[in-house]
C-alpha cells in the first residue's frame, strides 16, 4: 500500500477494532466518495473517521469517548511529514474541474432516464458544481455527496436490468408457448422480444417495449387457452375485428391490431377454460400492480396512507377476483396524486429559500442552501426522496431556531457559561439531525427486506425522528447503526451462499431436465434467469439480491418435487415396459400380422391398403355427431367403446380390440401414477408416437372416447369442439343402444 494516510488509519483502526469490521467500514467510506485506498487524501478519511468508523466505535465505547479516539487519530494522521501532507491537500481546480468532468461523462447514459429521481438529483448537484467551480470555489463536500449519488445511479440501473432479463425470460417462454398461432400479434411479440433483448445486451432498458410485449403475450396465452377453432361453424363466432386465415404449414393465423383486445366471449367457454383465463389475467395485474408500488414507491413513502389501496388490490387478487378498471384507474388516482404533491412541495421549498434569503448572515445555512438547491432542482419535473426533504425541513427548523436566539440577544452572552453549554447543545443536535438524516438514508437500500432488524430499526428511527420534531435529544442512535451492521451482515452472508447454491440447483435439476412439465419448465427458466445474473449479483441492491435468492429458493423447492415426480414416473415406466405395454402401443400400428412390426407413416405406401374397421349405433343422431369429427382434416379415426371393451361406433385403420385393451392398460397405470403423484383424477390421456396423436377421453364412466389424429396440431381445436359439445354428447350416450 503506497498511501501512507491510509495505511496509518489502518493501523490505528485495527488496534481497536478487528480487521473485518475496519476493512467494512474503510470500505464503505470508500465507496461512497467514489475512492480507492491509494488516491484518499486526508481530508476523504477525516470524513469516513467521523462517520463510518465513529459509528462503529460506539457500538463499543460511548459517545464521548468514541469522539476523542477519532480525534485522537485525525491528529496523528496530520503528523505524518506534514510538508507532504500540505501540499497533497492544497486546493486545487484543475482537480475538481477534472472530477466534474468525469460525472458529467458518467451521468451522459443516465439521460435516457430523465424521469428517475435519482438522474434528477445528480443533474441538481453537477450544476451547483459547475457554478462553483466557475465561482473558484473549494465543492468537495458536493463532490462527494455528487459521487455517492451516482454510485446509487449505477446500482438502480442494474437493479432495473436484472428484472428486464427476468421479464425477458418470461416473454421468450410466453413466445414458445403461443408461436404456433402465427398472425401479426405473433410476429409482433417476436419483434419486441428482440427489441427488448437487444436492449438488454446493450445494458440499456426498454420500459414501453417491455410493457407492450407483456400485454400481448397475456393476450395471445389467452387465445391459445381459450384453443380458438377455425372451422366453418366457429369462424363466424370470432370478434368482427379479427380475421382468420389458414396457412400451409397448419398456423392458425389471426389479424388483430396490436392494442386490440380479442374480446373471447368467456360466456360460451367452458367453466374450467374460463377459470384458466381468469388466471391469466390475475397473474398479470398482480405483476402489474407489483410494478405501479415500485413506479411511486417515493410517493407511497410521503404518503403512506396510499398502501391501503395496493393492500385492497392485492386482497381482491388473492380472492381470484381480476381487477378490471380499478387497476387503471389506480394508476391515474397516483399520478394526480404525485402532482399535487410536487406542487405542494415546490411551493414549501420556495418559502423556505425566501425566508433564508432574508436571515441574518452571521448563520451558517451553506447545508441547507445546498440541500435547498438540489431539491427545488429535482422539483422541476418529480419529487426528491423523501428522506431528503426531511432532513432539509430538520436543518430549516434547526437553523430558524438560531435565528431566534440571535434575535433575542442570547450571543452577547457568548461568555457566559450558560450561553456555552447552549452552543454545545446546538451543535450536538447538529449532529444528532445529519446522523439521523445519514442513518435514514443508508437504511434505504434495505427497506422492502423481510427482516425482522429492518422492522426494529425502522421503529427506532420513527421514535428518534419524534424526539427530534420536538427539539428533545436522541439518546439510541448507536443501536440503530448497530442493527444496520447487523442487517449489512445478513445481506453479506446470505449473499456469500447464493452462488454456491445456485451451482448445486443446476447440479441437482441435470438429471430431471428432460422432464416435459410445467415445473422443469419454470427451473429451467428461473436457473437460466440466476446464471445470466450470476456476475452482477454482488452489484445489484440488497432488495434485489433478496429477489434473487426467492427465485432459487423457489428452483430448488421445484427440483425436489421433480426428483419425486422423475422417481415416481420412472417406476410406472419400469411398469409399462415389463408388461410389454410400450410394445403394445406400438403394435397396434404394424402393418399386418405375421410381419415384422413398423411404425405407419402418416399415409400408407402407394399400393398398400390399411384395413378399415367401421361400426355404426342404432341411434343416427349419435352416427352424424361422430360423423363430424371425422370429417375434420387431420383426423384420422375416432371410435367410442364402452366399459366392457365394445367398439359401439367410429371409424378405425388400427384393430380396434387390440387399441381397447392396450388403452386399458395405459389408463390403469395412468390413474395409479396421478394417485401417487397426488394430481388429481385423470380426465385425459394423450400417447404420441411417429405420426400418430391417441386422445382418450372419457364422457361418461361407461364409456372410453378415442381419437386418433395424423396431425397433433389440431389437438387444440378437436379438444374445444368436444369441451363445448360434451353436454350434448352426454344425452346422446344416455340414450344409446349398442348396435
Amino acid at each position: 500500500m503506497t498511501n501512507p494516510v491510509y495505511q496509518k488509519a489502518v493501523e490505528e483502526l485495527e488496534a481497536l477494532l478487528s480487521p473485518r469490521v475496519v476493512s467494512r467500514s474503510l470500505q464503505q467510506g470508500l465507496k461512497q466518495i467514489g475512492k480507492g485506498p491509494d488516491d484518499v487524501n486526508l481530508r476523504d478519511i477525516e470524513n469516513i473517521l467521523k462517520s463510518q468508523i465513529y459509528r462503529q466505535l460506539q457500538a463499543t465505547l460511548p459517545s464521548a469517548q468514541a469522539k476523542e479516539v477519532v480525534k485522537d487519530i485525525v491528529e496523528k494522521l496530520k503528523a505524518i511529514e506534514p510538508q507532504k501532507l500540505a501540499k497533497s491537500e492544497e486546493f486545487s481546480l484543475e482537480q475538481q474541474n477534472r472530477a466534474l468532468n468525469e460525472l458529467r461523462a458518467a451521468l451522459r447514459p443516465f439521460n435516457l432516464y430523465f424521469e428517475w429521481p435519482e438522474t434528477q438529483k445528480l443533474r441538481s448537484q453537477l450544476k451547483l458544481l459547475e457554478a462553483e467551480q466557475e465561482a473558484g470555489h473549494d465543492a468537495h463536500k458536493l463532490l462527494v455527496s455528487a459521487r455517492k449519488q451516482l454510485k446509487e445511479l449505477e446500482q438502480k440501473l442494474e437493479d432495473q436490468l436484472v428484472t428486464q432479463a427476468r421479464d425477458l425470460s418470461e416473454l421468450e417462454a410466453a413466445f414458445a408457448q403461443v408461436k404456433r398461432l402465427g398472425g401479426p400479434k405473433v410476429r409482433r411479440l417476436e419483434n419486441l422480444t428482440g427489441q427488448i433483448r437487444s436492449a438488454q445486451h446493450n445494458r440499456q432498458l426498454a420500459p414501453a417495449e417491455v410493457e407492450r410485449a407483456r400485454k400481448i403475450a397475456t393476450d395471445l396465452r389467452k387465445l391459445l387457452e381459450s384453443s380458438v377453432v377455425v372451422d366453418d361453424r366457429r369462424l363466424q363466432e370470432m370478434p368482427s375485428s379479427t380475421a382468420v386465415n389458414i396457412e400451409t404449414d397448419g398456423l392458425l393465423e389471426i389479424d388483430n391490431a396490436e392494442n386490440s383486445p380479442f374480446n373471447i366471449d368467456t360466456a360460451e367457454l367452458s367453466p374450467e377454460i374460463s377459470a384458466r383465463l381468469l388466471l391469466i389475467d390475475i397473474e398479470s395485474e398482480r405483476r402489474d400492480l407489483a410494478d405501479l408500488a415500485t413506479e411511486f414507491n417515493n410517493l407511497l413513502n410521503y404518503k403512506p396512507e396510499l398502501n391501503a389501496q395496493f393492500v385492497q388490490q392485492r386482497e381482491t387478487l388473492d380472492r381470484q377476483t381480476s381487477l378490471g378498471e380499478a387497476l387503471g384507474q389506480l394508476r391515474e388516482h397516483l399520478v394526480q396524486a404525485q402532482g399535487d404533491l410536487r406542487r405542494e412541495l415546490q411551493l414549501e421549498l420556495r418559502e423556505i429559500q425566501r425566508q433564508l434569503n432574508a436571515m441574518d448572515t452571521r448563520i451558517d445555512n451553506d447545508e441547507l442552501s445546498l440541500a435547498l438547491q438540489v431539491s427545488l432542482g429535482i422539483l422541476e419535473t418529480t419529487i426528491p426522496a423523501y428522506t431528503d426533504v426531511q432532513y432539509l425541513r430538520d436543518l430549516y427548523r434547526f437553523t430558524r431556531e438560531r435565528e431566534v436566539e440571535l434575535a433575542t440577544g442570547s450571543e452577547q452572552a457568548a461568555a457566559t457559561e450558560t450561553a456555552l453549554k447552549q452552543q454545545e447543545s446546538e451543535v450536538q443536535r447538529s449532529e444528532q439531525i445529519a446522523e439521523l438524516h445519514q442513518l435514514e438514508s443508508e437504511l434505504r437500500p434495505y427497506q422492502g427486506l423481510d427482516s425482522d432488524n429492518v422492522v426494529r430499526l425502522n421503529e427506532l428511527l420513527a421514535a428518534a425522528r419524534k424526539l427530534v420534531d420536538q427539539e428533545l435529544p436522541v439518546e439510541n442512535l448507536s443501536q440503530g447503526w448497530l442493527l444496520l451492521n447487523n442487517i449489512r451482515d445478513t445481506v453479506t452472508r446470505r449473499a456469500a451462499d447464493f452462488e454456491p447454491r445456485l451451482d448445486a440447483a443446476k447440479k441437482a435439476f441435470e438429471p430431471i431436465s428432460k422432464l416435459n412439465n410445467e415445473d422443469a419448465a419454470i427451473v429451467k427458466r428461473i436457473l437460466g434467469h440466476l446464471e445470466s445474473q450470476r456476475e452482477v449479483f454482488y452489484k445489484v441492491s440488497p432488495v434485489v439480491q433478496s429477489q434473487l435468492e426467492a427465485s432459487l429458493t423457489k428452483a430448488e423447492g421445484l427440483i425436489e418435487t421433480l426428483k419425486e415426480q422423475f422417481e415416481a414416473t420412472r417406476s410406472i415406466a419400469n411398469q409399462l415396459v415389463s408388461k410389454n405395454v410400450l410394445d403394445d402401443i406400438l403394435g397396434i400400428f404394424s402393418t399386418g400380422p405375421g410381419e415384422t412390426k413398423q411404425v405407419l407413416k402418416s399415409e400408407p405406401s402407394a399400393g398398400e391398403t390399411p384395413p378399415l374397421y367401421e361400426q355404426k349405433s342404432k341411434s343416427a343422431e349419435f352416427n352424424s355427431w361422430l360423423e363430424d369429427y371425422l370429417a375434420q382434416d387431420g383426423l384420422s379415426g375416432a371410435a367410442m367403446f364402452s366399459s366392457s371393451g365394445e367398439l359401439v361406433a367410429g371409424r378405425l385403420k388400427l384393430e380396434p380390440v387390440k387399441l381397447n385393451d392396450t388403452l386399458e392398460k395405459l389408463e390403469h397405470d395412468n390413474r395409479n401414477l396421478s394417485k401417487e403423484l397426488k394430481l388429481g383424477d385423470m380426465r385425459l390421456m394423450t400417447v404420441e408416437t411417429p405420426g400418430h396423436f391417441i386422445t382418450t377421453i372419457w364422457p361418461m364412466p361407461q364409456y372410453r372416447l378415442v381419437f386418433i389424429l395424423g396431425n397433433p396440431v389440431i389437438f387444440g381445436a378437436v379438444l374445444q369442439n368436444l369441451r363445448e359439445d360434451l353436454p350434448r354428447l352426454r344425452g346422446l350416450l344416455s340414450g344409446l343402444k349398442l348396435a
